[in-house]
């Protein structure tokens, strides 16, 4: 809970359990608030208010997270940093470059935040994101799109090595040269 925010500085929540999957929040307001609270909850599976997949990725967690006396007009932006387990990554074999937090809207579904890699420790690897408002969250990472086993044939035949011609004279031309040195012999 906050007192009083005020444009101009970032207000700051630490988070303390990683497992939420988030290590700190930055608002910023337009307009000063007082008596602001803040409450972030970790969801176990997908919320039943979800009416859109989330296309072409994988949810490592869902969060969300509401306030109380600010008003979605007063907040400029907020910034929040999310975490992963790097053992998460590890095991599942995903690019920690293809982590991505996104934002639910009843109205438009998932949007993908601007997500940036921010640093790593021994257990955790860090994204910094920035969102307009508060909502429901999902701590994403994309699918690597694996061919098919058709293409990953025709890429194999298209790469095997072809035999060189020998001095610009074609299998063809051999043969018709064969057959003239027999009818001249």
């Amino acid at each position: 809970t906050f007192v009083k925010i005020t444009p101009g500085a970032a207000s700051i929540i630490r988070i303390v359990n990683p497992e939420i999957g988030l290590k700190e929040i930055q608002i910023f307001v337009n307009n000063p608030a007082t008596t602001v609270k803040i409450t972030v909850t970790k969801l176990d599976g997908t919320p039943a208010v979800i009416r859109h997949e989330i296309n072409n990725s994988v949810v490592y967690k869902y969060f969300e997270i509401n306030k109380t006396n600010l008003k979605d007009g007063d907040i400029q932006e907020a910034k929040f940093t999310a975490n992963v387990e790097k053992s998460y990554l590890d095991v599942n074999k995903y690019n920690k470059n293809k982590v991505a937090v996104q934002r639910y809207s009843e109205i438009d579904g998932w949007s993908k935040l601007d997500t940036a890699f921010s640093s790593e420790d021994s257990n955790y690897v860090y994204y910094n994101t920035t969102t307009p408002g508060f909502s429901i969250f999902a701590i994403t990472v994309e699918k690597e799109i694996q061919p098919t086993q058709e293409q990953a044939t025709q890429q194999e035949t298209t790469q095997t090595p072809q035999s060189e011609p020998t001095a610009g004279v074609s299998s063809k031309n051999k043969y018709l040269i064969w057959i003239w040195i027999a009818a001249v012999i």
